[in-house]
């Protein structure tokens, strides 16, 4: 007997991680209308597309973190003097200051870094 590991408890939220958005259509997941193999097989097949779309944000998040030091280095050649200050001129630059909807994590999420980086900014 196959062992199953779909939840039809969560897979609402599964598929909400994996596409962006709650299951539409899906209906027959839930009901009756699907076998267990049928479901494990969706289950499967958007945990995959959940893998995937997780490798595809931490690339995303490299490139950006890259970006970002290397933004900082010219900022320093170009006379900030220290990483503080380049980073000041950045959030400027970009005006991401606007303290009615700007902070630490706000800045993080426009920039497309790990908020892992928030200190760096309350600084600023």
């Amino acid at each position: 007997m196959p062992e199953y590991t779909y939840d039809t408890e969560i897979f609402s939220d599964l598929h909400k991680d994996a596409y962006g958005f709650r299951p539409k259509g899906y209906h027959y997941f839930y009901e009756a209308e699907a076998t267990p193999d049928q479901k494990q097989e969706i289950w499967d097949f958007t945990l995959a597309v959940l893998k995937s779309e997780v490798r595809y944000m931490e690339q995303q998040e490299q490139e950006a973190i890259k970006d970002f030091e290397a933004n900082i280095a010219l900022n320093i050649e170009l006379g900030a003097g220290d990483r503080e200050t380049a980073i000041r001129w950045i959030v400027d630059a970009l005006d991401l200051d606007n303290r009615e909807r700007a902070d630490a994590s706000y800045i993080c999420f426009e920039l497309g870094l790990s908020y892992n980086y928030a200190d760096q900014f309350k600084e600023v």
